[in-house]
């Protein structure tokens, strides 16, 4: 439940901004976040319910069964039916009015954060009718088959949406490869994507190396010289290597290294 409780703590807390951005962020899976609290609050209100019935009765361990139902399976699953009506109902008086104030207070809280939450989603996706239908389906598909590292990206205005836009068109391992691509290059354009997707049309797979040449290919002319040249500063290679060993030595391991690195990769493209 840690997910869903950290969501909807966060959405209660939230402004209208605040509200978007979770609803954006969350999109694929809202609801189905919103009902797994639902299901989790359901089981702790009876636990509560359980427990306060034993405790009255002063027995606070094992459970005593006074029902006149001579199914206590049956009556278990009315109970159940019963406290998740009224959390998706929103009237919890009737369910908890034996528990104590606060915890009353505590889940009639949840409840009404739970019925906003499925209300703005609502709002939320009617809002793509006003939008042009070709619009309003791209919008959807970056919103539900965008990976959320590279949503994350957008959020943080470090990738502009419309380059997420065409990242949607990729399948996740693909959109995970050029996740890894652009934290280590800090570079991806729509262009370059457009290249990626013209490979695609004509092979059903695409490797690492070969999703890097791609790109690296098609980057933007004013820094293609970043794939030429290479400048290692003298404190990171002491990083690596001990103080008295010289140029020739570090750059012997280096290139043994590199070697070694390219013959691992044309093994996994064979």
């Amino acid at each position: 439940m840690r997910e869903e409780a950290n969501i909807v703590e966060q959405y209660a807390d939230a402004d209208t901004s605040g509200r978007i951005d979770i609803l954006i962020k969350y999109y694929p899976n809202f609801l189905r976040l919103v009902e797994g609290y639902e299901q989790s609050l359901s089981f702790i209100i009876k636990q509560e319910k359980e427990y306060k019935h034993r405790a009255s009765r002063g027995d606070l361990g094992v459970r005593v069964q006074t029902s006149g139902i001579s199914d206590p399976t049956a009556r278990e699953a009315i109970d159940n039916i019963m406290i998740m009506d009224a959390i998706r109902s929103g009237d919890l008086k009737s369910i908890i009015r034996d528990l104590d104030e606060e915890v009353m207070q505590l889940h009639e809280t949840e409840v009404r954060t739970l019925r906003n939450m499925k209300e703005g989603f609502s709002i939320f996706k009617n809002s793509f009718f006003y939008l042009e239908p070709e619009s309003a389906a791209l919008f959807e598909k970056y919103l539900t088959e965008v990976i959320p590292c590279i949503l994350d990206m957008v959020d943080k205005k470090v990738l502009a949406i419309v380059t997420a836009v065409e990242i949607s068109y990729l399948d996740p391992p693909v959109q995970e490869m050029l996740y890894e691509y652009m934290m280590e290059n800090d570079i991806c354009k729509a262009f370059q994507l457009y290249a990626v997707r013209d490979y695609l049309k004509d092979h059903e797979t695409i490797t690492k190396m070969e999703l890097m040449r791609i790109l690296n290919e098609n980057a933007p002319k004013d820094e293609s010289n970043r794939f030429q040249q290479l400048t290692i500063t003298k404190k990171k290679l002491q990083e690596y290597f001990p103080p008295f060993y010289t140029k020739s030595q570090m750059e012997k391991i280096l290139f043994k290294l590199l070697e070694d690195w390219k013959k691992e990769n044309e093994k996994e493209n064979t």
